[in-house]
């Protein structure tokens, strides 16, 4: 998938999952026809695919990030350089997954909770 496609389908996703949650608080007429089993085991599996997408692309992108970043002007505004080197970059992105990955994972867990108490 191309960085442009993929930029505007995580974009999409991001965009609507906030706006369902808003329209969660703002109308609560809503939330009481989807349960929290439902909404926890769909965010859990959305968590768990972009972890794990993130995961598998960290090798091929860290390069190019960190060559980005590296001719960013917003490089002079806090960082030293030795930030923005592949190895740093790649290491942050697999932190990250890892973190995506284990809020998916909790997710999960909340939805199995959820379901065994009925809600």
């Amino acid at each position: 998938m191309s960085r442009k496609v993929e930029r505007v389908v995580f974009l999409a996703l991001a965009f609507v999952l906030f706006a369902f949650g808003f329209a969660i608080m703002l109308w609560p007429s809503l939330s009481s026809r989807v349960s929290n089993c439902v909404f926890l085991a769909g965010m859990s599996a959305l968590l768990l695919f972009a972890g794990i997408y993130q995961l598998g692309i960290t090798c091929e992108r860290a390069d190019t990030i960190s060559e980005e970043l590296a001719k960013s002007p917003f490089r002079r505004l806090g960082l030293p350089i030795r930030f923005y080197t592949s190895k740093i970059v790649f290491w942050q992105f697999r932190v990250l997954s890892i973190a995506i990955i284990a809020l998916g994972i909790m997710a999960a867990y909340g939805a199995l909770v959820a379901y065994r108490r009925g809600l």
